[in-house]
């Protein structure tokens, strides 16, 4: 039965490298999407889109926080990985600021048009 353990042999060969590929491809897809995002200009959006981008912001720092605490004893935890996340925090925190600053900023302003929670009055 030589032939039997040596195709359980090769099976989980193959079952590591296809995760390990498939770990490696998520990854560069992660950094990607972490890239588009944190070059995305905020201060032009509108409101809607704003919280969209932050929702968005939100979803990808889960993702990234999650990966990084999973590779944290892979080999393949890179400081690109690390940068990412710190960047995605930074930027979080910043648009946070500015939907709350915009949101006091219309509760100051009479006669908007515009209520506190976003829907136009009438």
């Amino acid at each position: 039965m030589i032939g039997g353990h040596t195709l359980k042999l090769t099976i989980k060969k193959i079952a590591i490298v296809l995760f390990t590929v498939l770990q490696v491809s998520a990854c560069g897809g992660m950094q990607s999407r972490t890239a588009n995002l944190l070059a995305a200009d905020y201060h032009n959006m509108t409101m809607v889109d704003l919280h969209t981008y932050y929702r968005q912001l939100s979803d990808q720092l889960g993702l990234v926080t999650y990966a990084v605490r999973q590779s944290a004893n892979s080999l393949w935890k890179s400081s690109d990985d690390v940068k990412g996340l710190a960047g995605l925090r930074k930027r979080w925190n910043e648009v946070n600021s500015e939907l709350l600053r915009r949101q006091n900023d219309s509760a100051r302003s009479p006669k908007t048009g515009v209520r506190n929670d976003g829907k136009i009055p009438g």
